[in-house]
């Protein structure tokens, strides 16, 4: 049975481990999307392609080295490709853009307990208000919760920009990203795609 196919774990940090294998329990699987980690759990989206394609969220505990089936609060929010795992403020959240055009909210998800797995809902009226359809929502920023937007591709000749919301406040803000890498610049037809990174710590030991 596909069920009970192994699954191989590797460790970072001994250089004397080896990949261990582990039993799935959840069948042949491809994760999709990216991937969240909240106290040592890390939940995915995967496709379960037997004996029937599914879409499913998943949870692989890194303590106990477990997966398990996780109940998302609408199964076909798991199948949008407009769907995105965030950690929001330590619960893992799965934020979406409503899926008419003109429609500018956007709903987001939140599991309150893990153990129950318990999900309430909240909706940002307008967020996505001025901005075009080719936008993605990246991530959230710790503490303070602001939802980071940012462009799929965006073409050079144009200032490329970065949005934050703070759903508490109601208040967006955008910041301005320079299209000129080092002293070269960008010619018109180069793109780039802008990946945010919310949890950057920067040390200032001095070595």
């Amino acid at each position: 049975m596909l069920s009970s196919m192994p699954c191989q774990v590797f460790t970072l940090g001994d250089p004397n481990k080896k990949w261990m294998d582990i039993q799935c329990g959840i069948g042949s699987h491809y994760p999709s999307g990216t991937p969240v980690c909240i106290n040592g759990v890390i939940y995915y989206k995967a496709v379960i392609r037997y004996p029937n394609r599914s879409d499913v969220l998943l949870s692989f505990d890194v303590r106990s080295q477990r997966f398990n089936h996780v109940q998302g609060p609408d199964n076909r929010l798991i199948s949008l490709e407009n769907s995105t795992l965030i950690n929001y403020q330590g619960k893992l959240a799965c934020i979406c853009r409503n899926n008419t055009f003109f429609n500018k909210d956007v709903d987001m998800w939140v599991m309150e307990n893990a153990e129950k797995q318990e999900w309430s809902k909240l909706t940002f009226l307008g967020m996505l208000q001025g901005l075009t359809s080719r936008v993605r929502i990246a991530k959230v920023t710790p503490p303070g919760g602001e939802v980071v937007v940012v462009h799929n591709v965006k073409w050079s000749k144009h200032a490329s920009y970065v949005y934050y919301y703070d759903p508490k406040r109601n208040i967006p803000r955008r910041v301005e990203i320079q299209t000129t890498i080092s002293s070269q610049r960008l010619t018109p037809s180069n793109h780039f795609t802008v990946w945010p990174v919310t949890d950057h710590v920067e040390n200032i030991t001095s070595l």
